[in-house]
């Protein structure tokens, strides 16, 4: 035989395809032989070819028993189904009504050593894009009951009330399941089984059905308007790390923020640029003055205006110019100036331009030594 050699099904004998059938321990089955097999069975490719056919018998036996099955109560839910014989003391249990007669596996009451009914809870991030993009937090519900036996072929069932998972905001399906589970329940509690209840929600069975769970688990699209509704809140005074609204005032207070452009700088000193259109504080500073400021009184080393008007204060002497002349240029004489001499230019005439006589400004005469040079 090849590696793609021909298999035969372990139970019947069929020659098997690639893909019709299923393996065991030491063989295969093929998948009509299996469909003969319990639902609850677990652990098949551990199971060898005969207990297989130890478990196959098993359910053959199962089948003949179910003509003495008497149904005394029942329990239905929307994806289970028990009913319970009070004569046999034995129970079968089904997702539907019609998988009571496709051979269910008889349940005696003495094979039962607990029951736990569970309400189970699954948490998820949804992104959504309507209206606007935001992430919503999801919670789903699967009520389920957990029955753990001694029986043979079968160490636990586990079966779900509801079909689909219930989502928080659906009030009217949660508190529908919760109702069939606690029928359950009931059910098993009147003829001596012991259920253990866990309530693995969130918030609490009983909230979500009174519909007491936070707004925005219960109604995202209200939250998230209130949640805009308040972003244009005004914030309580004070710093704080909290990004503000582009229309808000900056708190008053020092603060690390960014100011807006409007605002006029705070007095005081401090590394910022001035506005152009803003007067210079008086007294000297390291800042460039403006060109129509007018310099500060007082000594300094800047260049003077054109426009200033020269100095015009008088000389010690009696003359406008002279040294020592009373005339207007003269040392000491009362003439125009010259040196020491009461003409227009000799130094000492008299005249017009001698230094001592009546004559023209010469030196002792009329000569011109004593005059300008």
């Amino acid at each position: 035989m090849g590696l793609f050699g021909k298999k035969v099904c372990g139970i019947c004998g069929k020659e098997l395809g690639l893909l019709g059938h299923k393996k065991l321990n030491d063989g295969d089955i093929c998948k009509e032989c299996l469909s003969y097999a319990s639902p609850w069975l677990t652990g098949r490719r551990g199971l060898t070819i005969a207990d297989m056919q130890a478990h196959l018998d098993y359910r053959r036996l199962n089948q003949d028993n179910l003509q003495y099955f008497k149904e005394s109560d029942r329990a239905v839910a929307d994806n289970m189904v028990v009913s319970v014989d009070a004569t046999n003391k034995c129970l079968i249990m089904a997702h539907n009504a019609a998988g009571l007669r496709a051979n269910p596996d008889i349940i005696y009451l003495d094979q039962i050593t607990g029951v736990t009914a569970e309400i189970r809870e699954n948490f998820s991030h949804i992104h959504r894009e309507h209206p606007e993009p935001h992430e919503e937090e999801n919670y789903d519900y699967y009520f389920q009951v957990h029955m753990y036996l001694t029986h043979e072929w079968i160490p636990e069932i586990s079966m779900s009330v509801n079909t689909f998972s219930i989502d928080a905001r659906e009030t009217e399906k949660f508190t529908r399941a919760y109702n069939e589970l606690n029928s359950i329940v009931t059910l098993l509690e009147r003829y001596g089984i012991t259920v253990t209840y866990q309530d693995n929600t969130s918030f609490g069975a009983s909230n979500i059905m009174n519909r007491t769970i936070p707004l925005h688990i219960l109604d995202p699209m209200a939250a998230g308007a209130m949640a805009g509704a308040m972003m244009h809140r005004e914030p309580v005074p004070g710093p704080g790390p909290h990004r503000e609204p582009m229309h808000r005032e900056p708190a008053p207070g020092p603060g690390m923020r960014r100011e807006p452009m409007h605002r006029e700088p705070a007095p005081g000193p401090g590394m910022r640029r001035e506005p152009m259109h803003r007067e210079p504080a008086p007294g000297p500073g390291p800042h460039r003055e403006p060109m129509h400021r007018e310099p500060a009184p007082g000594p300094g080393s800047h260049r003077e205006p054109m426009r200033q008007e020269p100095m015009h204060r008088e000389p010690a002497g009696g003359g406008s110019r002279g040294p020592q002349g009373g005339g207007s240029r003269g040392p000491q004489g009362g003439g125009s100036g010259r040196p020491q001499g009461g003409g227009s230019r000799g130094p000492q005439g008299g005249g017009i331009r001698g230094p001592q006589g009546g004559g023209s400004g010469r030196p002792q005469g009329g000569g011109r030594p004593g005059g300008r040079r």
